[in-house]
């Protein structure tokens, strides 16, 4: 890691996201040399209140303040997180071996902060006002929408609270569960498209954590000769139709987009596509399953032999 915003940002992603990596971390960095939590006067930390910039790389601005007897970090539009004090100018966080030192001159001004995790990373006290949070909020609610076979897709839907006229619609589906999907995620890892005003959707695919069905890996294009066949286009197809006729102040357009598997399957919304389906964004799909399949299906033949 070169500089701090790299070294800060990874776990407070990581943290954000709900990852059972941090939580394992945190299990770990409880049981092991972490510094010892004590108590100081609240008003002690106040010098140190205010923004830092990281001094190998200026655009990283974080800020330092404190809610009554707590004490927090928090990046630009990150979420803020807790730093315990082991003295009245050195803290600690809990989730990751990371230390804070905060460093006065001669005069006793508080100039500078230090982070230690393996390295030393001095940051510049900028402000002595904490940043803004420029974060838009969202409005998160969860339904089952049902496909024409009956089977319900749980689906996620993310409004943003500050929401004047109809938008547009980003819609992903993945197998990869999206019951963690809300505000703090989406306004980190679509930072972006959140500016520009969007609804965002997200689904999980049939048969995959929430949602009912049977999971099918590549799920082959149906025959169109049987009315009653589902594939992910079909799916695709009837979560749109659902949306643009439920959800409230959409302006009837809507935009997929995902990588790797998600790619796939925004690939196959373009089979028979909804005439809202507006624009499909496939990242690095998957394409060829053809040495997989080799396997699939060397497997079924050595237990169809064993029986």
């Amino acid at each position: 890691m070169d500089n701090f915003r790299r070294a800060l940002s990874s776990f407070i992603l990581l943290s954000l996201l709900a990852l059972s990596a941090v939580q394992l971390r945190y299990r770990v960095g409880a049981q092991t040399g972490q510094p010892a939590q004590i108590k100081i006067n609240p008003q002690t930390f106040d010098d140190y209140v205010g923004q830092y910039q990281d001094v190998s790389d200026p655009e990283s601005i974080f800020s330092v303040f404190r809610e009554g007897d707590k004490y927090y970090i928090q990046p630009t539009d990150v979420n803020k997180i807790e730093i315990f004090p082991a003295s009245e100018s050195k803290f600690f966080l809990k989730i990751v071996d990371v230390q804070v030192d905060f460093i006065r001159d001669a005069s006793g001004t508080v100039t500078s902060i230090v982070h230690q995790g393996g390295r030393d990373y001095p940051a510049k006290k900028i402000s002595n006002q904490p940043a803004q949070d420029t974060r838009i909020p969202f409005t998160r609610s969860e339904v089952m929408i049902p496909m024409r076979d009956g089977v319900r897709l749980y689906t996620v839907i993310l409004t943003p609270q500050n929401q004047t006229e109809p938008l547009p619609i980003v819609f992903n589906r993945t197998p990869y569960g999206v019951r963690g999907r809300d505000s703090d995620r989406v306004n980190v890892a679509n930072k972006e498209l959140v500016a520009d005003g969007y609804i965002f959707i997200f689904q999980d695919i049939r048969g995959k954590n929430d949602s009912e069905g049977q999971f099918e890996m590549v799920r082959p294009p149906r025959d169109k000769h049987d009315m009653k066949a589902t594939d992910e286009s079909t799916d695709t197809y009837d979560t749109i139709d659902w949306l643009v006729k439920n959800v409230p102040n959409n302006n009837g357009r809507v935009g997929i987009m995902g990588g790797s598997y998600d790619g796939w399957l925004s690939t196959m919304a373009l089979i028979d596509p909804h005439p809202a389906l507006k624009a499909d964004s496939p990242q690095a799909p998957v394409a060829d399953f053809w040495m997989g399949q080799y396997v699939i299906q060397r497997a079924q033949s050595a237990e169809r032999h064993d029986q």
